[in-house]
């Protein structure tokens, strides 16, 4: 059988797909054969017009764009998707879908582009591999429009957002986002979690313009970009894996409280720009998670002026509620608010961001509140003996559900079968004044 050959270079993180051969022209394999010598080595060329393009796809959703032309221009889904097609569920871009059936796709997507992005669906991890012809991307030009727009990435290799995105001229406050992180455009540079533009990678910008504009990333990068690890040692694209190591990167520093769902089981996120005050006081030491009930859908520190970029996972109209650890004291700290959860929203801006406002509230370390996931009767105790005055619950938005007053006793049960289920904060107050509140899950 005749030999075919691929080269890396490891440098650059690219795989060239074609490479000849001189002395001789053609290799076959053959058992214990010698082709060449030490004098007369057999020579290889690379072909750098061909390359490979690797896509990391994650169990669950990923945001991809390709950089390769296909060879024989054969973009069919059919064609491009055939090595992945047992693992995938759906791949769509903003306008079309395309999923397998046992007998071939089907949908209204019938092939996919160079300069498009797409969200794709798959049952377990796997990786993607494209061959064929290396675009330029200088060649490439790229349509924004006024609102959101499904961006792709079509270099092979990473950039800044300031060097990527200069040829389209950013509007104040536009934001672009991948799946973990975001940026703003604010006073002639980008801020937020997000601070690259990475290879294989897809995006959402948002343009504040008024009308659409064209541009076009440049032909090669005049800085070295943040390269993944993955990216690094492996010349994959950068997706849901490698897009959280740069986001936990670009931030002040990875976050510790809480451990956030992996962004590739959303297909969408929403961006809030916050900033969290205790008393009109802003807290510059601080971690903020959002949850829908007990899951936690983003998580993000304050940078050294107080904001957080939090980019949040999720599908659904849901609640999402807030919780503040405090690095400062080591506490966590009680948010009586909260917002819905609405795909592609923005929360906030740099000038005037979302506050989130921390319950006053002390910690009563002396007394209990149990259990904390709970279906007709909570325990509330007093550990030392001191008595019980009054316990209050209410909903995440502030809204007072039920009060037991003049409680008069170390320990009480609550019923509270009439809560609906989700997420509600109990304070608690002893005649002494100690105070207690603590947030429960009504199952």
């Amino acid at each position: 059988a005749q030999l075919h050959f691929k080269a890396y270079d490891a440098t650059a993180g690219v795989v060239y797909s074609k490479v000849t051969t001189e002395n001789p022209t053609e290799i076959v394999f053959a058992a214990n054969g010698l082709y060449g010598t030490v004098t007369d080595p057999v020579r290889m060329n690379i072909v750098q017009e061909y390359v490979e393009q690797r896509v990391h796809l994650a169990k669950g959703w990923t945001w991809a764009s390709l950089n390769t032309q296909p060879v024989d221009n054969d973009t069919l889904v059919s064609a491009v998707f055939a090595p992945v097609k047992a693992q995938t569920l759906l791949a769509k871009d903003r306008y079309q879908h395309a999923f397998p059936t046992a007998t071939g796709w089907t949908g209204d997507m019938p092939g996919v582009a160079v300069g498009r992005m797409y969200k794709i669906k798959m049952t377990e991890s796997t990786t993607l591999t494209v061959s064929g012809k290396k675009v330029n991307p200088a060649d490439v030009p790229l349509q924004v429009h006024s609102g959101w727009t499904w961006l792709a990435y079509t270099p092979n290799f990473n950039m800044s957002l300031n060097e990527a995105l200069a040829g389209l001229e950013p509007t104040e406050d536009d934001v672009i986002k991948s799946q973990t992180g975001f940026a703003t455009y604010v006073g002639g540079s980008w801020l937020g979690s997000m601070t690259n533009m990475e290879v294989g990678t897809g995006y959402l910008y948002q343009s504040k313009a008024g009308a659409g504009k064209v541009f076009r990333y440049p032909a090669s990068a005049s800085t070295t970009a943040h390269v993944s690890a993955t990216a690094a040692t492996a010349a994959t694209v950068t997706t849901a894996t490698t897009a959280t190591a740069t986001a936990t990167a670009a931030t002040a520093t990875a976050t510790a409280h809480w451990k956030p769902v992996g962004a590739s089981q959303y297909s969408s996120n929403m961006s809030i720009i916050a900033e969290v005050r205790d008393n009109e006081e802003l807290l510059t030491r601080a971690e903020v998670a959002v949850f829908v009930g007990e899951e936690c859908r983003g998580v993000a520190k304050t940078n050294d002026k107080g904001l957080l970029f939090i980019s949040v996972a999720g599908d659904a109209d849901e609640p999402l509620t807030f919780r503040v650890y405090d690095t400062a004291k080591g506490i966590v700290r009680e948010v009586m608010q909260e917002e819905r959860y609405q795909s592609d929203a923005i929360r906030g801006t740099v000038r005037t961001p979302h506050v989130i406002e921390l319950h006053t509230l002390s910690t009563g370390e002396n007394i209990r509140i149990y259990p904390t996931k709970v279906k007709d009767i909570l325990n509330v105790e007093s550990a030392n003996g001191k008595t019980l005055r009054s316990i209050s619950i209410y909903d995440t938005g502030g809204r007072l559900e039920q009060r037991e007053e003049e409680v008069n006793a170390v320990r009480k049960e609550v019923n509270v079968a009439s809560l609906v289920p989700g997420v509600h904060l109990v304070a608690v107050e002893t005649v002494d004044g100690d105070r207690l509140m603590a947030r429960v899950v009504k199952e």
